[in-house]
């Protein structure tokens, strides 16, 4: 990976990473995520995955920008990606994985314009990010955690991606 990391970061230099995540795991204690909690949080993840994935490949298909459709494919290929290790994650654990589409995919699909799409977009990724940092301190499972910090930093650099595109204010930043 490349450039600003998960876990290569503090509170106090939030250009250095994603701020807070690593700290909150110090502090979480003995509330830790497992069971049908941890299985609920992976099927979330994983409906908002499809989500972003369904959103992101129909904006590509009429992007009419090479770089703006070079983005969306990012997007969908990291987020097909995801799906798939969260899938397995939640059959790993004994549960089994939602088919279900988050409802980020309809509002996706209400935005009319290229920036405001991008801009959605940004904030998917951004809400993404902040749910793991969230959940990530109480969860000690060593590959859910692995995955989940992949999937944080793909986020984090696909949102700073959208954000160079539209710009920090029209992303909601």
């Amino acid at each position: 990976m490349t450039g600003k990391e998960f876990g290569s970061h503090s509170k106090d230099n939030a250009a250095g990473g994603l701020p807070g995540c690593a700290e909150e795991r110090e502090e979480a204690g003995t509330d830790v995520m497992k069971g049908d909690e941890l299985l609920a949080f992976l099927n979330e993840l994983l409906e908002a995955e499809r989500a972003g994935v369904e959103a992101s490949a129909a904006y590509r298909a009429n992007a009419g920008d090479a770089t703006v459709s070079e983005l969306m494919e990012k997007i969908e290929e990291d987020g097909a990606r995801f799906c798939l290790a969260l899938a397995d994650l939640i059959t790993r654990l004994d549960g089994s994985p939602s088919s279900s589409t988050g409802h980020f995919y309809k509002r996706a699909l209400a935005m009319e314009s290229l920036g405001d799409r991008i801009a959605l977009l940004s904030r998917g990724q951004g809400w993404a990010v902040d749910r793991i940092c969230e959940v990530l301190p109480r969860i000690r499972d060593d590959e859910v955690q692995g995955r989940l910090e992949e999937m944080a930093n793909a986020h984090y650099q696909n949102k700073a991606s959208c954000d160079a595109l539209v710009g920090p204010q029209q992303a909601g930043a």
